[in-house]
């Protein structure tokens, strides 16, 4: 295994149950905002602007970077709690 892989940390029942939470707790996502900030990432993706964070997941909210973590699901719920939006309008991507 590479050490740049992004992971996925094991199923973990509690972080399961807070993301469903979430997404029973917040309206359907934007999705053209949520089309728009993927479009954005992969552009600075495409300018090599996110190179620092290879082996990481780099999360983008309002066409901003918000966060560079090790896992996709804590980066969703930590998200979606500070900004109050549902889990799936944060778009996350792993840096390889």
């Amino acid at each position: 295994m590479s050490t740049n892989a992004v992971s996925i940390a094991p199923a973990n029942s509690a972080r399961e149950d807070r993301l469903r939470e979430l997404m029973a707790l917040y309206p359907e996502p934007d999705w053209r905002a949520y089309a728009a900030d993927r479009a954005w990432l992969a552009e600075q993706q495409n300018a090599r602007a996110l190179d620092a964070h290879v082996g990481r997941v780099v999360a983008a909210y309002e066409q901003r970077v918000v966060a560079v973590g090790d896992d996709y699901t804590d980066l969703l719920i930590e998200l979606s709690e500070r900004f109050g939006v549902h889990p799936g309008r944060i778009v996350v991507v792993g840096i390889e």
